[in-house]
């Protein structure tokens, strides 16, 4: 379950912050990658945004990744569960979770959302709508 930020999916028409605890974590992930990561946002050189250091770092891990881990990681940020990715790959769920594993000790993090928000942010993985639990293509699987 996840309760929403100021602004985020589960607020209200003046933008006041509801608790929502049925917002998605597709929802949300969609959220926080178009959020700007203070403070790091306001500062510049010259044109180019300053990333933060976890970003510069993750990005490093990113070109470490297989190309299985690279598939997980697209299906990770698009919101799917473990079983849900397991489904749609043919595999054992343990085998993502150990997948999934190997992600976050290459990235040198251990929470799934920031690595999500941190791969649509960096431009390696994007949302895609037939990846959607609910949507046409998904329910045909």
């Amino acid at each position: 379950l996840y309760h929403s930020c100021r602004g985020g999916p589960g607020t209200d028409a003046r933008g006041a912050g509801v608790q929502a605890w049925h917002t998605r974590p597709r929802d949300a992930i969609r959220w926080a990658a178009k959020e700007p990561s203070p403070p790091y946002a306001t500062e510049t050189k010259g044109s180019d945004v300053e990333r933060r250091p976890e970003q510069e770092r993750m990005a490093r891990g990113i070109q470490d990744l297989s190309a299985r881990e690279r598939e997980i990681l697209e299906l990770l940020a698009n919101g799917l569960t473990n079983r849900e990715i397991a489904a749609a790959l043919y595999i054992s769920p343990h085998t993502v979770k150990n997948h999934v594993s190997s992600i976050y000790r290459k990235l040198g993090v251990d929470d799934r959302t920031r690595v999500a928000v941190t791969a649509l942010r960096l431009g390696v993985v994007q949302l895609r709508d037939d990846l959607a639990p609910g949507s046409a293509s998904w329910s045909e699987r």
